[in-house]
């Protein structure tokens, strides 16, 4: 395995040290440095990126939970501020009324409750507005601690039925008795009292105390004013009122809300709590700092715990972050693919004009020197001006050959190349190629075996010059590439549904990995004796092109210093492909209408 990935990594980087291109590697690595040099910056942005987000999802649960405290603590004040100055405004009695009768301090009373207890209303500012008068007690008491026979009783008010209170339930009696007894011990013991503070009792739940301690004039204790909270009124009226307002404040899908009384029962909820637990109330709970002190009001998100929905919004801001990094490598990819494709087919184009170069060079230098010699008469043997003729024959033909692969590539590349089919005896075709070939054939000392089938194939719908054309490409690169005496075996013979042309050479062979790209434009084999062989790169090229066009296919057989066979398939019955822009024949109405390419 180890040295499968070896291999692997080897392969993707010899091209960045290609010894027989050194400009071509010294261009591959200028292009892999720009690349790292995007790539770089991209991963250690998308580190910090990660780091930030991490940060930031951290810094959101925090955000979100401090948020969610406020509005659970905005609510509890608001709470605390209705009945501090509920109390405030009942309970602030002068010490001189404590000795004063019983209908006194009613007239007092009177003139501190309205009419009707209301819940509170909201001002101009949206906010809870207290209303002018005590609102949310059950019961007003007042007791004196000094030796006046009034004051040693205890005072009850209804502010309700705004009355002096009759038929008081026991169970609250009794906690108002205890409540004011507690402070008559104070009073007698003569302990330092910070008077002029509210101070409250929970002892019962059922009924809360809210409880002003009044100074006499020496500064000592003279008695006790104080209300009961009515918890009916608490909660069927002001937190109702609260809770629509907060819930009208907040315009948060996920938000929801839970208080539960005393007694841990849930008393109102709003939003979907299948997600939360107890833990999470534990730890948003948040209670009124007054009074009503054992009631729980929990606020948040619709999540276990806020950190997940900060883990939430972290994922889905790191997953925006990688696509979009992962867009940029990817442009760039594309930009380096791009520029190395561009850069390879410079180079091509580059060995193209060069090896044609050389091809035109030789046999216009060898048609130059022979036609010279027998323009000067230096030859008269019949023999050796036949043999010469032949010669500049064959560069003549050569050469044609390699200019109509020039102009037939040009074609193709505009979309102009058309064929015209005809039907077409193939073995009229290889005879007249083998002939066309034979004198070339003949100094190339190559051995040429062609096999024709027993019986003759019908005719097909081709255009013989280009099928011509390809076979004749295919035997030039059997003779380039092969030994000094070729042997070269060309066969035809019927398949199934097709004629199968195929020529085989005894010569170097082509190497695994370059098998599928023989057939592109302008790319040659690199290695060994095939680099040294000149050629222009066309003509495989379009002899793939030309069997195409023909509706057939063209495969390569081959292995490095066996051989390879080049085979041609087409079908005999006409199967051109449609692509492929043909000149039709006229009056042959057999014959394929012109198509575009």
């Amino acid at each position: 395995m180890f040295h499968a990935v070896f291999q692997t990594v080897r392969k993707l980087f010899d091209p960045l040290f290609d010894r027989d291109h050194p400009n071509r590697a010294r261009q591959k690595r200028a292009l892999w440095t720009g690349f790292f040099a995007v790539l770089a910056p991209i991963l250690i942005l998308l580190g910090f990126q990660y780091r930030w987000l991490k940060s930031l999802g951290d810094q959101t649960a925090m955000v979100k939970m401090a948020t969610d405290r406020y509005y659970s603590e905005w609510f509890t004040r608001n709470i605390d501020l209705f009945y501090n100055k509920s109390a405030e405004l009942a309970l602030e009695l002068p010490a001189s009324y404590l000795d004063e009768e019983p209908n006194v301090l009613k007239k007092f009373f009177l003139k501190r409750t309205p009419k009707e207890s209301r819940p509170p209303e909201k001002g101009e500012d949206g906010k809870l507005m207290m209303q002018k008068g005590v609102v949310g007690a059950r019961l007003l008491f007042v007791q004196g601690f000094t030796n006046n026979v009034f004051s040693k009783k205890v005072y009850l008010f209804d502010p309700i039925a705004r009355e002096t209170a009759r038929d008081v339930p026991k169970d609250l009696l009794k906690s108002v008795e205890m409540a004011c007894k507690y402070w008559e011990l104070m009073a007698l013991n003569e302990d330092m009292i910070d008077t002029g503070k509210l101070v409250v009792d929970e002892r019962n739940p059922k009924y809360p105390l809210i409880m002003n301690p009044i100074p006499g004039e020496n500064g000592a204790l003279a008695g006790i004013a104080g209300m009961v909270a009515d918890i009916d009124f608490f909660k069927d009226k002001l937190m109702p009122a609260g809770l629509r307002e907060l819930l009208g404040e907040r315009e948060d899908p996920y938000f929801v809300i839970k208080v539960l009384d005393p007694w841990g029962q849930k008393f109102f909820a709003e939003g979907n709590f299948g997600h939360m637990s107890e833990d999470w109330l534990q730890e948003m709970a948040v209670s009124p700092s007054f009074v009503f002190t054992d009631w729980k009001v929990a606020m948040g998100s619709d999540y276990t715990t806020l950190k997940q929905l900060a883990n939430k919004n972290f994922y889905i801001n790191l997953t925006l972050a990688a696509m979009l990094a992962l867009t940029i490598v990817g442009g760039a990819g594309m930009a380096l693919r791009a520029a190395s494709r561009e850069m390879k087919l410079s180079e091509m184009k580059n060995d193209f004009v060069s090896n044609v170069s050389h091809e035109l060079r030789t046999p216009v230098a060898s048609i130059r020197v022979f036609g010279e010699l027998l323009r000067l008469g230096r030859v008269e043997e019949p023999g050796k001006v036949k043999e010469y003729g032949e010669y500049i024959e064959t560069e003549g033909r050569r050469l044609t050959q390699l200019i109509n692969n020039i102009l037939d590539f040009s074609k193709i590349e505009s979309g102009q190349k058309e064929y015209d089919l005809r039907e077409t005896h193939i073995e009229e075709v290889l005879d007249r190629v083998l002939k066309m070939l034979e004198v070339r054939l003949m100094h190339s000392k190559a051995r040429v075996d062609y096999r024709s089938p027993d019986v003759s194939p019908p005719p097909i719908m081709i255009d013989g010059d280009a099928i011509a054309q390809a076979v004749c490409n295919l035997l030039d690169n059997a003779v380039k590439y092969s030994d000094d005496s070729p042997e070269i075996t060309v066969a035809l013979e019927t398949r199934d549904e097709s004629l199968v042309i195929s020529v085989a050479d005894k010569g170097i062979g082509i190497p695994p990995e370059e098998l599928d790209k023989v057939f592109d434009r302008f790319h040659r084999v690199s290695t060994g004796l095939i680099h040294n062989v000149k050629g222009s790169g066309l003509g495989l090229a379009l002899v793939k092109h030309i069997v195409n066009a023909h509706g057939g296919e063209v495969s390569v057989d081959s292995k490095v210093g066996k051989g390879s066979v080049f085979t041609i398939d087409l079908p005999l019955k006409s199967g051109a492909s449609p692509a492929i822009g043909r000149k039709p024949t006229p009056g042959a109405e057999t014959k394929l209408g012109e198509q575009s390419a």
